[in-house]
């Protein structure tokens, strides 16, 4: 009886260490795959960890400089801007303009030349009044321009003839004649016609 009891306890250890046999192996399985588990995810949380770092590495200088500090024209203190003392302006008169000579004579040209021409205008109306009472001599007509109280200097003989040779022509004696059609260029009314004078143009018009 006493071995059949051995047995019995012998079997009944036997059972219980085989037992807690496979749960210790359960266990450090379980134990061997956790810990692998937790080593993985560290592994995995490193490499996730190790590329956010890259990518913030990688990234444009810029932003980083951005990120990291502040540019050095926002720490700048931009300097006192004061205007410039105004100096004032001092206008220096400027002297009158001066002609040249040549201007000058230009300008007396020119007027010596109107002159001219409204004195040659004149001289021709005189001779046609002159010549249209008769025909007369070059001396005649200047005795006759001088003797006139209105009359003015005597013009230059070139001047006279040039009138002269506007309105009548050169005949026999060296006397000038009034040219047909010009005798009624003359009026009875010209203000230094006397009396008799305006009677005989009144006839020969008539």
């Amino acid at each position: 009886g006493r071995v059949q009891e051995r047995l019995h306890v012998q079997q009944s250890l036997g059972a219980l260490s085989s037992e807690a046999r496979a749960k210790m192996k359960s266990r450090t399985e379980l134990a061997e795959k956790s810990k692998a588990d937790n080593k993985e995810r560290h592994m995995r949380e490193l490499s996730t960890d190790g590329g956010h770092a890259a990518k913030s590495a990688d990234g444009p200088p810029a932003k980083r400089a951005k990120s990291t500090t502040t540019p050095a024209t926002t720490q700048r203190t931009a300097p006192n801007k004061q205007p410039p003392n105004k100096v004032p302006v001092v206008r220096r008169p400027q002297p009158p303009l001066q002609q040249r000579p040549g201007s000058t004579a230009e300008a007396r040209g020119e007027s010596r030349g109107s002159a001219s021409a409204i004195a040659e205008k004149e001289l021709i109306s005189w001779c046609t009044h002159m010549l249209a009472l008769g025909p007369s001599s070059l001396v005649n007509l200047q005795k006759a321009f001088r003797a006139q109280p209105q009359s003015s200097l005597l013009p230059e003989p070139q001047l006279f003839k040039r009138a002269l040779q506007q309105v009548a022509d050169l005949g026999a004696g060296e006397r000038y004649h009034l040219r047909a059609g010009k005798l009624f260029d003359a009026s009875p009314s010209w203000p230094l016609y006397t009396n008799p004078q305006r009677s005989t143009l009144r006839a020969l018009q008539d």
